[in-house]
């Protein structure tokens, strides 16, 4: 009896020791990498350090253009406009020093020291540009202009006539170059050239008009009745005749021309100083 209980004891340990199975261990992740070190950059002490570029010519112009702007705005006041001409003439100078051959800072400088009333420096510039630049139309009628200012007449006609060979049918130079020329006493050449552009009655009245401007009345009188021979209904040289001489006997009072009359505004008239 003793016997067979301990053979159960002995089966019933065995069945329950084959029925107990271990589970596997699960999978672990690996460990984490140590991120690689970044190497600084060696740092070069003998480059040549960067320098900043001066401005350009344009630049400098740029600016200019802007303070002369600044200097004709309204109600500035006239030593605060000298200032800002000034200030551009610098930048002009300063343009021309980079950039000796740039023609936009010529003109510029020349009219600045035309505003500033120095019309002797303003003719050093444009002498040194037509010099660079002897085939630019613009600066040579602009020292014509300049000379006209100061009225040196001679001078000024020769720097129209340097225009015109640049441009021969330039409406606006011819007329000036014979307004010019009639102011220089020059009256046959002043006619040659006027008549180019206007009528032959026209032209003998805008010599007379020129005459006028320089207390030449003797001379005035001669062109304003050649004038009315050839038109005699050209008004402005009657009235201008009439204010010189006085009306004759029995004429009545002449009306003044009418302000749009050809006459009394040719076209690109150009207006001297006084």
């Amino acid at each position: 009896m003793v016997s067979r209980i301990s053979l159960l004891l002995a089966l019933g340990i065995s069945v329950a020791g084959s029925g107990c199975v271990q589970n596997p261990a699960l999978p672990t992740a690996p460990p984490p990498q140590p991120k690689p070190k970044i190497q600084p950059q060696p740092v070069i002490t003998n480059a040549a350090p960067k320098t900043k570029r001066p401005p350009k010519a344009v630049t400098y112009t740029a600016w200019a253009e802007l303070r002369e702007r600044d200097a004709e705005e309204k109600g500035v006041d006239p030593s605060r406009k000298m200032d800002f001409y000034d200030e551009a003439r610098q930048a002009y100078q300063k343009a021309l020093k980079t950039d000796a051959k740039y023609l936009p800072a010529y003109s510029g400088l020349a009219r600045v020291y035309m505003k500033m009333n120095h019309y002797d420096r303003a003719l050093e510039v444009y002498r040194q540009a037509t010099e660079k630049f002897p085939k630019e139309f613009t600066l040579w009628f602009d020292m014509g202009m300049c000379q006209c200012r100061i009225r040196q007449w001679d001078q000024a006609a020769t720097s129209f006539k340097k225009a015109l060979e640049i441009d021969p049918e330039n409406r606006q130079v011819t007329q000036t170059l014979g307004f010019c020329l009639a102011r220089a006493g020059h009256i046959e050449e002043s006619l040659a050239m006027l008549q180019r552009v206007m009528t032959p009655a026209q032209a003998h009245y805008q010599i007379a008009r020129m005459l006028h401007h320089v207390q030449r009345d003797d001379l005035c009188r001669d062109e304003l009745r050649q004038a009315l021979q050839l038109d005699p209904e050209l008004a402005p040289a009657r009235t201008l005749l009439v204010s010189l001489d006085g009306p004759p006997p029995g004429a009545g009072n002449v009306s003044p021309p009418p302000a749009n009359t050809a006459a009394s505004q040719p076209q690109a008239q150009i207006r001297f100083e006084e």
